[in-house]
């Protein structure tokens, strides 16, 4: 694919965060994964989205080291390369502050599953990774345990990071787990969200992987 393409996706990623009010100002972070080198190229350190450039974007290597770049590279980069290194398969990060999300996050409360949507992507809930202080390692391997049964966490009292097979997949999981946060919160107004069944969850996401999009011929 080669880096220019990775680093246009990965800008087009992060103006997508804002304009869905995933993320404002600097806050929040993507990266990607180049699937020759192994390296990731993540979003530089306080540097608006507004004011981001494609050319702004830092490769490193897996220890962090800056291969490439005139930037410091997030301080959330511990976290990105962490959960790399636990989950291989994975190939794009996406951490948000979204606000519905983030509440659920700061009240320490899973986001139980209630939409079949969110059940063929998630299972039964969006789980809570353990409180870690933001920018360090621990904070990634808290998150990729909490993530062994479904591409999005919920971080305590910080956020929300979402995982997929490209940036643009860790976006989408992102986008739905705020969305499923607004629609539990306004659930909870009229008397309170009633989850899915586990088995439910677990043959709606059966069924989704089974039959969901396009055969490749």
């Amino acid at each position: 694919m080669g880096l220019h393409r990775l680093r246009t996706r990965i800008l087009a990623v992060g103006h997508r965060m804002v304009a869905a009010g995933l993320v404002h100002g600097t806050a929040g972070n993507m990266s990607a994964k180049d699937r020759v080198s192994g390296h990731v190229l993540i979003k530089p350190s306080g540097v608006s989205y507004d004011a981001l450039r494609s050319a702004d974007l830092v490769l490193v290597d897996r220890h962090g080291n800056v291969v490439e770049g005139r930037l410091r590279p997030s301080t959330e980069l511990p976290m990105h390369l962490r959960i790399y290194a636990a989950m291989p398969e994975v190939m794009g990060v996406v951490h948000t502050h979204s606000p519905a999300a983030t509440a659920f996050a700061v009240a320490r409360r899973p986001l139980r599953t209630a939409l079949a949507e969110s059940a063929a992507i998630f299972g039964p809930e969006v789980s809570l990774a353990p409180y870690e202080t933001t920018g360090t390692a621990r904070l990634g391997l808290a998150a990729a345990r909490a993530m062994k049964h479904g591409p999005a966490a919920l971080l305590e009292n910080h956020g929300v990071v979402a995982i997929g097979a490209s940036v643009e997949d860790a976006f989408v999981h992102a986008l739905l787990v705020e969305e499923s946060a607004r629609v539990q919160w306004m659930a909870e107004a009229l008397g309170g969200a009633v989850p899915l069944p586990a088995a439910e969850c677990r043959r709606i996401r059966a069924a989704y992987r089974e039959r969901y999009g396009q055969a490749t011929r």
